[in-house]
């Protein structure tokens, strides 16, 4: 026995050399150690800090919903002018059918103009004045819009509008088509104004 060498402890249990411990002397690299969760009551230290990892987490969980969101509004979004234009239709269809009563009177001066993004694409601009019978209550009407509206996950604007009485509201829904709809009293009775500008679509 070498005498530099201390005698082992027979108590010990014997270590027999595996294939993984015969090659810790050829490693290329050295062993790389994983991080290590700090005990409860010490200081948390780069990356491994709480607020990071729950702010990382918030960051995926948001970039995959806008993900998701552009790529549903645009497969369904309308691509001719059509179809542009029957979809601002219906916007306006629909919020005229919230109406107390039908309107007396209905004129339209919608008409298709050149895409503002000055393509060879066409866009639709809604314009109809509905006429209503005395006795319509613009801020009940205005007040019921907003509530279902809002409900439905559209973001509602609502203005008053001169000294008479008047009001403005602005809808936008998911597909983000505006409609605007422009209350204004009279006395011979209250017309509402709505307008709307439709996708950029081809003819």
């Amino acid at each position: 026995m070498p005498e530099d060498r201390a005698p082992r402890d027979p108590q010990l249990p014997s270590r027999e050399p595996t294939a993984a411990t015969a090659l810790d002397g050829f490693r290329l690299l050295p062993r790389r150690k994983l991080p290590v969760i700090p005990p409860k009551g010490e200081p948390w230290a780069g990356l491994l800090r709480p607020a990071t990892l729950v702010w990382l987490g918030i960051g995926i969980v948001l970039v995959v919903a806008v993900v998701i969101g552009l790529t549903t509004s645009r497969s369904s979004a309308p691509t001719t002018l059509e179809g542009a234009t029957a979809e601002a239709s219906a916007q306006a269809d629909e919020l005229t059918a919230t109406l107390p009563a039908p309107p007396v009177s209905v004129q339209d001066s919608s008409v298709v103009e050149p895409c503002v993004d000055e393509s060879d694409r066409q866009q639709y601009e809604l314009e109809r004045v509905l006429t209503l019978a005395p006795g319509f209550d613009p801020a009940a009407w205005a007040a019921s819009v907003s509530d279902s509206y809002e409900a439905k996950g559209w973001s509602v604007v609502t203005e008053a509008q001169g000294e008479d009485g008047g009001t403005s509201i602005r809808l936008i829904g998911l597909n983000l088509v505006p409609l605007t709809a422009i209350v204004s009293p009279g006395d011979d009775g209250t017309t509402v104004t709505l307008r709307s500008i439709s996708r950029c679509g081809t003819a």
